[in-house]
């Protein structure tokens, strides 16, 4: 059973805490974050991807970029939760946005993707960059996809790259919880929430969740 802070509504627990929320938390401090930290985050406007940016913000990264797959996602990102600027990935050219946002080159990535976009990514970090490694959205269905090519850049600019799994963190999940708390009793952090009712809905929210279609957590409710 997972520590539930008292006084939260189950749709709060949901969206901001449990596996989610400790996943952005400790995935971000893994990264060490650091004052005026450039911060991009891809899945941007996931359930974790979503938190992770307000939390970048909430910790004194200067500048947070969301990579996302719609306009609509893009907007709210920027729009409702903070985020300084977000790309499209299905319209825009990724490489030379980030060129364009991050000049001086990035010095968080969390990636919730992998394969090409981690490849790119890997191109544009800054010195001494970090990059915590949470999801591989874009190979579970289509493995091919996973091969990266630049890991020299990790060497050339004195940057690292650590995976993990939040469950290596459960003995301070209240830790992260009561942090938490204290940023949305602030008012400096805010998500969605889809709550989706019967198992029968699992296989299309899924279909649906791959395509981009929800903002912020989904739950199904049995």
């Amino acid at each position: 059973m997972l520590p539930v802070p008292s006084s939260i509504a189950p749709e709060e627990y949901y969206a901001y805490y449990g596996h989610t929320g400790a996943t952005a938390y400790f995935g971000l401090e893994l990264a060490t974050p650091r004052p005026n930290d450039v911060l991009v985050v891809s899945s941007a406007a996931g359930g974790v991807g979503a938190l992770v940016g307000q939390m970048g913000k909430c910790v004194g990264c200067s500048h947070v970029i969301g990579i996302a797959g719609s306009d609509e996602r893009c907007r709210w990102i920027v729009e409702e939760l903070g985020f300084d600027a977000a790309i499209n990935y299905t319209r825009e050219h990724v490489a030379e946005r980030l060129q364009e946002l991050c000049p001086a080159g990035i010095d968080i990535y969390f990636d919730n993707v992998g394969g090409g976009l981690l490849d790119t990514v890997l191109t544009m970090l800054a010195r001494n960059a970090r990059i915590a490694l949470c999801g591989e959205l874009a190979t579970y269905n289509t493995p091919a996809s996973s091969a990266i090519t630049n890991t020299f850049q990790l060497t050339l600019q004195r940057a690292s790259m650590h995976g993990f799994l939040v469950t290596d963190y459960l003995s301070r999940y209240a830790e992260a919880f009561d942090q938490i708390t204290v940023w949305r009793t602030q008012g400096r952090m805010r998500t969605g929430l889809t709550i989706l009712d019967g198992i029968e809905q699992l296989a299309p929210a899924l279909e649906r969740l791959f395509a981009g279609a929800y903002l912020g957590k989904v739950v199904i409710r049995v």
